[in-house]
């Protein structure tokens, strides 16, 4: 059983970044995410800012170990730049041939494992957007986790504007109590964006990094952040 990654803004932001190229989807997106972990002596609160076009897209965040961080991705090729430090890295995400292969098709690929298997509790508005309330417990090595999941209805495709995640875990020598919960506000579609939030800046020594994982932890679409799989 792993802990809740405290990081998870920046990941979610890219994965929920890739939704607006679905199919009927608009072509632009721009959000607020912020990302509130709290533990036994741990309260941390990530903030990000999100822009969308295409398959591109920006994020910025504020990272608790890594500071403020920039990432640009452009179908699968994802470059992270530290901007204090004036450097970065370029990966590409590496899912198999029958895999996902930019955040749009990633996100739409996972984002059902916040309903698979979960129950449909209720329906409530969040920011205008009618939303299905979803809930999944799940008990693995003697923990429990439990999810719920705020999913709109009418969007295309359907985005998790809130999902809220405690995880448990009663052993002899081991107690656990974490929470973790993810936020999207400001949500704008369709708004215009020019192209150049997406292009590389000047100035930063670029590394090319090894292949990506098949996405990043601790957002929604993911799996079950905290329990392995």
């Amino acid at each position: 059983m792993r802990m809740l990654t405290t990081g998870a803004a920046a990941g979610l932001a890219l994965l929920l970044a890739g939704v607006a190229t679905a199919a009927l989807a608009p072509k632009t997106m721009m959000f607020n995410l912020t990302t509130v972990t709290d533990a036994r002596g741990m309260h941390v609160n990530v903030p990000a800012k999100v822009w969308v076009k295409g398959q591109k897209a920006r994020v910025e965040a504020n990272e608790p170990m890594a500071g403020p961080t920039i990432r640009l991705v452009n179908g699968s090729r994802m470059h992270t730049l530290y901007p204090q430090q004036k450097r970065g890295m370029v990966t590409t995400l590496q899912t198999g041939p029958k895999g996902p292969k930019n955040p749009m098709e990633f996100i739409i690929a996972n984002v059902g494992q916040l309903t698979r298997n979960a129950r449909k509790t209720g329906q409530q508005t969040i920011d205008g957007y009618p939303c299905d309330v979803y809930r999944l417990k799940r008990n693995e090595e003697g923990g429990t986790m439990t999810m719920r999941a705020w999913i709109t209805r009418a969007t295309q495709p359907r985005l998790p504007l809130k999902v809220e995640q405690v995880l448990e875990v009663r052993r002899p020598n081991m107690s656990v109590n974490q929470s973790q919960t993810t936020r999207i506000t400001g949500l704008k579609i369709g708004v215009p964006i020019p192209d150049s939030l997406f292009a590389l800046p000047p100035g930063y020594n670029i590394v090319e990094g090894g292949p990506g994982g098949a996405g990043l932890p601790g957002g929604p679409g993911m799996g079950v952040p905290g329990m392995r799989r």
